[in-house]
């Protein structure tokens, strides 16, 4: 089984069975790259009517880099999918906004320097297992938790004091682990960002690893409610998972050399394939739709066929499908036909054998244009889908 790695530690603290702690800094040296999972199903219930089980999914690729003090400064790249009554796992997910965050953790597992919401929405938290604790011992830590009002507002930070029980060694998917509970308390009384007040109980499952003393997963069962402006009350309860993944980054370069010979030797033709910094970006150009329509034509099956091909020798990483637009008629027209036709791409790609879990789609409608909207042979440029087969 893959092992997953919680970065947000104190990791000069030791923990049974641990390595010493300049032995889990070179550990951490050795994975500057995390993906970060988290999902959320929470059942929500709005000023007392029920609205339903919501799923949510996120998922954040760091970079971290070891500051002189032997902290750490992290850039994330992040991207969130919308809300969804069906669970998203196994199905191609839409992509609700991406967006870029940094931050810097210090030697004892400290946040600071703080821009753009963090993914997952803790900080200072999990904290390490003690030194020297016994099965059954307590202890005590802070932390933030980042609350998210509705209408686009800016997250709202809210303080809270966990206590925690060592629960010892256990099995999880047959590896032996170490073993936390947690609980907190949400309680905030001060208008921000539209959230007028916050309370509820989270009561959480860490997961350590033996060896290392880093956390491994995460499960919070919550309990919450939340008022905002204008006399808004949402009550929320369910359950929260995060996984923090070590990884590898991919060879950006080589891996756009090996799909452009490929291609070139499938006679696959109007594919243009560069790296770039979130991983290595196909754009498909002159793509043949029933015009205005996101319904593609016969003559499209051999090129999408054979990129499916090369997406699937491609291991443990993740395709990102992006539709774009001429700057013709409304935005709102340009987006929702950009977001149909990056879907009927992502449904030929599964139809040629991609799994749809390593899939995810948006449009943008007329925005970013490599081209003048001015001619049509312009325009035609800017009609196009980009496939960016992600870093994570």
């Amino acid at each position: 089984m893959k092992k997953f790695f919680f970065l947000l530690i104190l990791i000069s603290a030791t923990v049974p069975n641990a390595l010493e702690a300049q032995t889990v800094v070179q550990q951490l040296a050795q994975n500057k790259h995390i993906k970060v999972t988290l999902r959320y199903d929470l059942n929500r219930t709005v000023d007392g009517n029920y609205k339903g089980l919501f799923y949510g999914y996120a998922l954040s690729n760091w970079t971290l880099k070891m500051t002189p003090e032997g902290g750490w400064s992290v850039i994330a790249d992040n991207l969130a999918t919308p809300e969804s009554r069906t669970d998203p796992l196994f199905q191609e997910k839409a992509v609700l906004q991406s967006w870029g965050s940094t931050f810097s953790i210090d030697k004892d597992g400290k946040w600071s320097k703080i821009h753009g919401d963090p993914v997952p929405p803790y900080q200072d938290f999990p904290p390490a297992i003690p030194t020297g604790i016994s099965t059954g011992d307590t202890w005590e830590t802070s932390g933030f938790v980042f609350v998210g009002p509705p209408d686009g507002h800016s997250s709202v930070r809210i303080p809270f004091l966990a206590q925690l029980k060592y629960l010892g060694p256990v099995e999880w998917f047959g590896q032996k682990v170490l073993a936390v509970s947690a609980r907190y308390a949400l309680r905030y009384h001060k208008e921000a960002q539209g959230l007028v007040s916050a309370e509820g109980t989270r009561d959480d499952v860490i997961y350590y690893d033996t060896e290392s003393g880093l956390p491994l997963f995460l499960r919070e069962n919550v309990t919450q409610q939340f008022e905002y402006l204008p006399q808004k009350t949402v009550t929320e309860n369910g359950f929260i998972l995060c996984f923090y993944e070590g990884f590898l980054p991919m060879n950006r370069l080589a891996t756009a050399e090996n799909l452009t010979k490929d291609l070139q030797k499938a006679q696959i033709r109007d594919v243009d394939i560069s790296p770039s910094n979130q991983g290595v970006r196909l754009t498909l150009n002159n793509l043949l739709f029933v015009a205005d329509r996101a319904v593609l034509l016969p003559g499209e099956e051999l090129r999408l066929s054979q990129i499916a091909q090369a997406l699937n020798a491609i291991p443990d990483r993740d395709f990102q499908v992006i539709g774009y637009t001429a700057d013709v008629g409304s935005q709102e027209s340009q987006v929702k036909l950009s977001v149909e036709r990056a879907l009927a791409i992502v449904k030929a790609l599964e139809e040629h054998g991609v799994s749809p879990r390593r899939l995810f789609y948006e449009g943008r409608g007329g925005k970013d244009p490599v081209a003048t909207n001015a001619t049509e042979a312009g325009r035609s440029l800017n009609r196009r889908v980009e496939i960016l087969i992600r870093n994570d």
